[in-house]
């Protein structure tokens, strides 16, 4: 069985529409980037880090999203890691 990926070359109508609708479906998925001024403060913080710390300069006008999901990602980590000490659960 040979299964067609591509909505362009199905052979058949309703398997065409079908593709074609789930692969509209995927490019809605996207990545928001904010813009509020918070994440400008923090993105301007970010960028005189990287400078001052690695010689590193960016060109975007803000940080990529990743970098921020990334820091959150950490800050959560700390939060969990300072309640589990908190419970006496650090063994």
């Amino acid at each position: 069985m040979f299964i067609i990926f591509c909505w362009i070359f199905a052979r058949i109508r309703e398997d065409k529409l079908k593709l074609k609708e789930a692969y509209e479906a995927l490019l809605i998925l996207s990545l928001n980037q904010p813009y509020s001024e918070e994440y400008k403060i923090f993105s301007d913080r970010v960028k005189e880090l990287a400078a001052t710390n690695y010689n590193f300069s960016y060109t975007e006008d803000v940080v990529n999203y990743f970098t921020a999901s990334f820091h959150d990602a950490v800050l959560m980590l700390c939060d969990v890691i300072n309640e589990t000490k908190s419970l006496g659960e650090n063994q």
